[in-house]
């Protein structure tokens, strides 16, 4: 059996690499049940080495390990506890959520973290109140894995923490928090049309890309308006938002070929242009006669983007 050869040969503390052995027990494809036994048997042995290995390699069994790897979540040894929340995560197993749950109350912040991570693998809905604690955490990593953790989670209830995550400290928090709204759909976006008025620039900005990512025509109205916003490069994440919409937005779009304000009407020709589609035709061949050269530049652009798609 690989599964006992290898945890018998497991390198003593200081010696080889325990890493290298756990890896390679997690590949071991365990086909016969023969090597639970060796498995649960190292699990309740006395070296952490071995019961952390157990642990990960138990994950290879699947549902016949649950109760073995719960037990190892509460295990004196941290290296212990992590990998088996580690590999509780990756087995998606909704019956884990419990031990996990109390994982997170520990206050160690590796076990605790490792037990977000596992929660957003689970995906598990009744996860969501821990995790939006933990995206309030002082640790910056804390929060980014909780911003992950509730995109994989499909409930509106997380939608109003990840918009106060917007505005968080941390550069990389802020845009897992977009990612996991652009997950969240629909729910969110309601909330992402505030923010989008919002005078924090830069979260205007995150709003105008985050609804292009959920392509919802009910955006379309408010992302409109943010083709007159006074930041050029909010104007310009409006203007891809809606070319993602698609053929919906194009009378919204012919209309704004008419706007007073030169950059709507070039954006407008150039979302049109990006759509490519032909009921956009005479519209554009009238903006070829703007004011403007750019807005002409762009009309005549966006006319040859669409005659190429016909072929």
């Amino acid at each position: 059996m690989v599964a006992a050869s290898l945890l018998r040969n497991l390198p003593a503390p200081g010696e080889g690499s325990v890493v290298r052995t756990w890896l390679l027990l997690r590949r071991i494809a365990i086909d016969q049940i023969d090597d639970l036994p060796t498995l649960l048997n190292a699990l309740q042995g006395s070296a952490p080495e071995a019961r952390a290995h157990a642990a990960a390699a138990l994950g290879r069994i699947g549902s016949l390990a649950v109760p073995h790897l719960l037990e190892a979540v509460q295990d004196e040894d941290v290296e212990v506890r992590i990998l088996a929340a580690s590999t509780l995560g990756e087995m998606k197993d909704p019956t884990v959520l419990p031990a996990l749950l109390r994982l997170f109350e520990d206050t160690d912040s590796a076990r605790r973290l490792k037990a977000v991570e596992a929660l957003g693998r689970i995906a598990d809905p009744a996860a969501v109140p821990a995790l939006l604690t933990a995206l309030r955490d002082d640790d910056d990593t804390m929060r980014f894995v909780a911003a992950w953790a509730l995109g994989e989670v499909p409930d509106a209830t997380a939608v109003p923490g990840l918009m106060t995550a917007l505005r968080d400290a941390d550069e990389d928090v802020r845009f897992q928090a977009a990612e996991a709204l652009g997950r969240a759909g629909p729910d969110a976006v309601p909330d992402l049309l505030n923010a989008l008025q919002a005078s924090d620039q830069e979260l205007r900005r995150i709003a105008a890309d985050t609804l292009g990512t959920i392509c919802h025509l009910s955006a379309i109205p408010g992302l409109m308006k943010a083709l007159h916003d006074e930041d050029m490069s909010v104007r310009f994440r409006a203007a891809d938002a809606l070319g993602r919409t698609g053929s919906a937005v194009v009378p919204d779009l012919l209309k704004a070929l008419q706007d007073a304000d030169t950059d709507v009407r070039f954006l407008a020709a150039m979302t049109l242009g990006d759509i490519g589609d032909p009921d956009a035709g005479s519209g554009l061949l009238a903006a070829l006669q703007d004011e403007d050269p750019g807005v002409q530049t762009q009309a005549a652009e966006a006319l040859k983007k669409i005659r190429n798609r016909r072929g």
